[in-house]
């Protein structure tokens, strides 16, 4: 995890991000080629939306909690 963030913050440092994102869409699909088996390429998938429906999930309700903070509505 570490590598891979180091290769993120460097794509957007550098202005790469699609050279980036191309590569790991092309190694994902050769780890799932290569599972060789029916779940491979299904559970890739499967992990991936979860994963950003979470981060998008964290990301809406904390900028509900900054805008009821401005508007002074302290939490229950």
């Amino acid at each position: 995890m570490g590598e891979l963030a180091k290769l993120s913050d460097r794509a957007y440092e550098e202005r790469s991000v699609a050279v980036l994102v191309d590569c790991l869409a092309w190694y994902l699909a050769v780890f799932a080629v290569r599972t060789e088996r029916p779940w491979g390429p299904g559970d890739i998938m499967r992990r991936l939306g979860n994963y950003i429906c979470k981060i998008e999930d964290r990301r809406v309700a904390a900028k509900e909690a900054e805008e009821r903070k401005s508007a002074g509505v302290s939490p229950n």
